[in-house]
């Protein structure tokens, strides 16, 4: 399984990577910071464009270990994290083809989005929150961003796609039982 070192991600510019390959792993996602791999039905790995990043995304996954929304890291390198493969529906798609939302799921949400406040990630991006079979949500992109001041008091992107599904208010009126405390801040 450590042939996954031979992969290379490079920038290609300011916005695309470059990835060689030579593995038979299957190239699952990318982003502007690196590619994922699938190494096993368990494993994949983030190959890093820049070694500073992974060190980053690094220390911010360290701080969330253990939290329910994380997925296992099993080992890390200069420009790499091996973690454990989440199989899910990004939250978005979930909830377009569910058409509800349940409020053990608004639970989850509302934990997430004050988890990642304490590193001034309010605005998280739903695109990189998977909801898992079981209907856990897990968060698989932790970008190696710190934003050094807070982005807002709201998660607005997570607010404005559920208005685009029609959820909003049901998801304020089920964050307002929950967390009257939150939902003041956010109406």
């Amino acid at each position: 399984m450590d042939n996954f070192k031979s992969i290379s991600v490079s920038r290609n510019g300011n916005k695309s990577l470059k990835i060689h390959n030579p593995t038979i792993y299957k190239l699952i996602g990318q982003g502007k910071q690196g590619a994922v791999f699938q190494l096993t039905p368990q494993r994949c790995v983030k190959i890093f464009a820049i070694s500073k990043q992974a060190k980053k995304e690094c220390a911010i996954i360290k701080q969330l270990e253990g939290l329910p929304f994380m997925p296992m890291v099993f080992e890390t390198g200069d420009n790499y994290i091996v973690m454990e493969y989440i199989k899910g529906v990004p939250l978005d798609q979930y909830l377009k083809e569910k058409e509800i939302l349940d409020q053990s799921l608004t639970k989850q949400i509302l934990f997430l989005v004050k988890e990642m406040k304490r590193f001034n990630k309010t605005d998280i991006e739903y695109r990189h929150i998977l909801v898992t079979n079981d209907g856990e949500l897990k968060k698989i992109d932790h970008g190696s961003k710190n934003p050094s001041k807070p982005q807002t008091v709201k998660p607005l992107k997570l607010l404005k796609m559920l208005k685009k599904l029609n959820l909003y208010e049901k998801f304020l009126q089920q964050v307002k039982n929950l967390d009257p405390q939150t939902y003041s801040k956010w109406k």
